[in-house]
């Protein structure tokens, strides 16, 4: 488990559904609004919000752990890297992502036929089957 050390205390770091129900709790937001927003304070608030999940009998506040970050930025790129490998590890992972799929992925598809609509639909479903399965 990968900790964090804010002025001098050590916090554990955990990212998983108890710190996405905190985040929402926080914003009044769905968890989704943080990538369709992309602001800095959601960012912050996504992080005290697994700071908060892994250590719930902390009394870390908000202001406490901001000041932290502001204080110390190597803190706050920390965290970012090991969310960033996190994410990756919770993204699932097929033996269909051949160079080719992912090609045909980023490529347009326009609707010619009943085939082709099916063709986007499969696509989109896709896309968001793996958007909420991280």
């Amino acid at each position: 488990m990968f900790t964090i050390a804010i002025k001098g205390k050590e916090y554990k770091l955990h990212y998983g559904l108890r710190a996405l129900i905190i985040f929402e709790g926080i914003t009044g937001k769905p968890f989704h609004s943080i990538t369709e927003e992309g602001t800095t304070e959601n960012e912050i608030i996504l992080y005290y919000s697994i700071v908060l999940a892994a250590n719930p009998e902390s009394p870390l506040t908000y202001e406490y752990f901001l000041s932290a970050l502001d204080e110390d930025y190597d803190l706050l790129l920390s965290i970012r890297e090991w969310f960033k490998s996190v994410s990756k590890d919770l993204l699932p992972k097929t033996s269909k992502d051949t160079p080719e799929d992912k090609k045909k992925a980023l490529q347009p598809f326009k609707y010619t036929s009943i085939w082709s609509l099916r063709e986007g639909f499969r696509r989109i479903t896709s896309s968001i089957r793996c958007l909420y399965m991280r």
